[in-house]
């Protein structure tokens, strides 16, 4: 226990340089972060096509069933 000094000054301020150079955990967290964000992103994006496409395939659909000429993106999808 003589290692171990956990008064609240040495707990907040007195982590020596040595010590904080072995510590990895903060950047172990930055990094599951900076994926976390890198996958939010990349589903954001997909989703966000994806839902586009379903949009102008839905209108696609409207416009057959009220009786419309199909516009360009139906004609190419053969609807």
């Amino acid at each position: 226990m003589d290692d171990i000094d956990l008064t609240r000054r040495n707990f907040l301020f007195g982590r020596k340089a040595a010590e904080l150079s072995k510590d990895e955990t903060a950047a172990s967290a930055i990094e599951y972060g900076l994926i976390g964000a890198l996958v939010g992103v990349a589903l954001v994006s997909s989703l966000s096509l994806v839902g586009r496409r379903q949009r102008r395939n839905f209108r696609c659909i409207i416009r057959a069933m009220r009786g419309r000429e199909p516009n360009r993106f139906c004609e190419r999808r053969g609807a």
